[in-house]
């Protein structure tokens, strides 16, 4: 496992985004997010388009904290009648 904390820069966080949206469309997806099969072709396909060797939790984590940050937004975006 790797200690090294990971560098989301937009590019890299791009790349994430299209390809996690990527296994949506493949329907690779459940309630709770990404399947097993979802994330076995997300780490790899990661890994080749951008070159960093971020392990598994770096890239759960980042999704993890995406997904609170839109819900929040959309929660907040309701509830100030925005």
């Amino acid at each position: 496992m790797s200690t090294d904390r990971a560098n989301w820069d937009d590019t890299t966080m791009r790349t994430f985004l299209e390809l996690v949206i990527e296994q949506k469309n493949l329907l690779h997806w459940n309630q709770r997010g990404l399947t097993t099969l979802g994330w076995a072709n997300l780490y790899p396909a990661f890994a080749t388009a951008t070159g960093l060797t971020y392990d598994k939790k770096q890239l759960l984590n980042k999704l993890n904290e995406l997904k609170r940050v839109y819900f929040t937004w959309r929660d907040l975006q309701s509830h100030t009648d925005l």
